[in-house]
């Protein structure tokens, strides 16, 4: 028992330097112009230093694959299975980076949304496209209203979003049926 107690006393002693150096260090100093590894904060401009950190930021039920950033141009692909997955999965991911692209970044003036299918070997067969600009009077207004759209037979949000749908989306889930959806204030 005498034996432990020295190593006992010794890694309490430890224990205690230990923490008072590390509350008597981080009160010392500015951390003026220190940034931290990974920032929590939505950033407001998109560039090439921050686009991995903003895109991972993101969360999706699919998989991300090429990624561009030109200027003031987003470009993204969404990789999906050629077996598998659902159209309102893809296009909530689609909405996500809509709301990043223009609700948080103000540098964004274009995004450049496609969706791919994988699966075909080294093929990849592309299935829509999207192309929303900051110049859309639709997003100050109507950003929110995201959420509830399903832009595969809404015509109307089909045009704002510039949604085109492949022969290969043809192929695959059929020619879509549009509708047109009127609030009920508009009445």
């Amino acid at each position: 028992m005498r034996s432990i107690m020295p190593w006992l006393k010794a890694g309490v002693a430890t224990l205690v330097v230990t923490m008072f150096l590390g509350l008597a260090l981080d009160g010392l100093g500015s951390r003026e112009g220190v940034l931290p590894a990974i920032h929590h904060e939505a950033p407001e401009r998109l560039g090439d230093g921050n686009l991995v950190e903003v895109l991972a930021g993101v969360q999706l039920k699919e998989r991300l694959g090429r990624v561009e950033w030109n200027g003031s141009v987003l470009t993204l692909e969404l990789r999906v299975s050629a077996d598998e997955g659902r159209p309102e999965a893809w296009f909530d991911d689609a909405k996500s980076f809509i709301a990043l692209s223009f609700g948080q970044l103000d540098n964004v003036k274009r995004l450049l949304f496609r969706i791919t299918e994988s699966g075909y070997g080294a093929e990849r067969r592309l299935l829509a496209v999207m192309d929303v600009r900051a110049e859309d009077t639709w997003l100050k207004d109507e950003l929110d209203a995201l959420a509830q759209i399903n832009p595969v037979h809404d015509e109307v949000w089909r045009k704002r979003l510039r949604l085109r749908l492949t022969d290969a989306w043809k192929e695959r889930f059929g020619a879509s049926s549009g509708y047109i959806a009127t609030p009920l204030d508009r009445f």
